[in-house]
This record gives C-alpha cells, sequence and structure tokens, in this order.
C-alpha cells in the first residue's frame, strides 16, 4: 500500500510544510499556504524571510494568521481613540477586514471568528504545496459545529457554506441526528463496554495470584495476544 495508490486526505494541518516532504502526492485542506500567488503573500514571504535571516524559511499557517490576526487588532484599536479596554476591543473588531496573506479576511459580526477561504493542496517532494482547488470567496465561519445544537447550526449556517460541502463532499452539511439523550446513552453504553473488559482483566489476575500466591507477571501480555487474536478474527472473518 503507497500514497500513489492511496493518498492521505488531512482535513487540517498547521504544521510547517518542510513536515510533509515525506507525504508527498498526499491531500489537506487549510485556507493557507505558501504556494498563494497574489502580490501581498509574496510580499509576506519576503518580509517573514527577511525578519527569521532565512532566505530559504516557510511560511505557513501560524504566521500567516499572526500577521493579519495584528493589523485586525490595530484597525479596531485606532477607531476607539485610546479608549482600548478589552470589551472595546471585542466589539470595534466586529467587521474589521483587509487583503492579508491568505486572501480577503474579515471578523464575522456575530461570533468574532474570520471568515477564510478553504483550499485544498497536494503536497510534493520539496514539502510545498500545490494549490489544486480554493473556493472563489472567504466563507462565513462556523466553529465546531458538530458541538453545536442543532437549531444553532441550523439558524447560522449560510446558503454558501452549504454549496462548499455539496462541492466538496456531494452532500449538504447536517447537524448530528442523535439528541442529548442518545449521547449520554451512547457515552453510558461504552463506559460499561470498557469497565467490562477490565473488570474480566483484573478478575483474571486476581485468581491467579489468588491459586498460586504468585503475581503473573505475564498477565498483561496474555490480554494483548488476546486482543490481537481477536482483531485478526474479525479482519479475517470481515
Amino acid at each position: 500500500m503507497t500514497q500513489d495508490a492511496l493518498p492521505i486526505c488531512a482535513t487540517v494541518t498547521s504544521i510547517g510544510p518542510r513536515r510533509w516532504a515525506g507525504f508527498a502526492v498526499s491531500y489537506s485542506s487549510f485556507p493557507y499556504f505558501q504556494a498563494i500567488d497574489t502580490d501581498i503573500n509574496h510580499t509576506f514571504i519576503e518580509n517573514y524571510r527577511a525578519y527569521v535571516n532565512d532566505p530559504n524559511a516557510v511560511t505557513h499557517l501560524r504566521p500567516g494568521n499572526s500577521y493579519f490576526q495584528v493589523h485586525l487588532w490595530a484597525q479596531a484599536a485606532r477607531t476607539l481613540n485610546g479608549d482600548i479596554t478589552p470589551d472595546n476591543i471585542r466589539e470595534a473588531i466586529k467587521g474589521q477586514e483587509m487583503d492579508a496573506a491568505n486572501g480577503h479576511v474579515k471578523i464575522a459580526p456575530e461570533n468574532l471568528h474570520t471568515y477564510l477561504t478553504p483550499r485544498i493542496s497536494q503536497w510534493n517532494a520539496e514539502g510545498q504545496g500545490v494549490i489544486v482547488d480554493e473556493y472563489p470567496e472567504p466563507i462565513f465561519p462556523l466553529p465546531m459545529p458538530m458541538a453545536r445544537p442543532r437549531t444553532t447550526c441550523s439558524r447560522e449556517r449560510p446558503r454558501h457554506l452549504q454549496a462548499v460541502s455539496a462541492r466538496y463532499s456531494g452532500r449538504r452539511l447536517r447537524a448530528p441526528t442523535a439528541g442529548a439523550a442518545g449521547k449520554q446513552m451512547e457515552v453510558i453504553f461504552i463506559g460499561l463496554s470498557l469497565g467490562s473488559i477490565l473488570l474480566l482483566i483484573a478478575l483474571g489476575l486476581s485468581i491467579t495470584y489468588g491459586a498460586m500466591g504468585v503475581i503473573n507477571m505475564a498477565h498483561g501480555e496474555m490480554v494483548m495476544i488476546g486482543a490481537y487474536t481477536t482483531v485478526c478474527s474479525d479482519t479475517i472473518s470481515g
């Protein structure tokens, strides 16, 4: 099995691109890659390399975000005429926007998260991402939708975010179908299952010690052999 036959597709990654040199032909999705072909990004790369005193330095998500975050904060602070407090900044930064290395960015007044442009990149042997697809404009930020109630997701999710999902996955974004009670029962069932396994392991060790008066130091290895046997049997049987 090779990456040519089965490429890795990471939905998000914030590590430096140089670490991806061993993952050529694989894909990842994120708002910023050094390969963004804009004058602003080219200038940002030059300035960043001069700042770190490394002509081959690779830019990635963290410096890209740090760049526009500082500028957006400064834009908000200038509107306050010196009355800079955390509460005032939170209000003033709503709707602030600029053209950055990532593309056009904007702070959403609804949740103080950032409009960003989704991009998909394929990594090459030099550890650089080659952008193979990108959305034509920044999209509304919906932070952690799977952890939020269905009503909140349905109310705040705009039409163009549904279009992104339809474009890349072929189906609309959906909120979790299970309710809170169903989730609780699922957690309880998983907890009881795992607890039963640990109980059986402990009972086996206790019975051995009670019958022989000796602690079986190989008990853990025997448990692992049983686990591997179960996994192999399940794989073979399908």
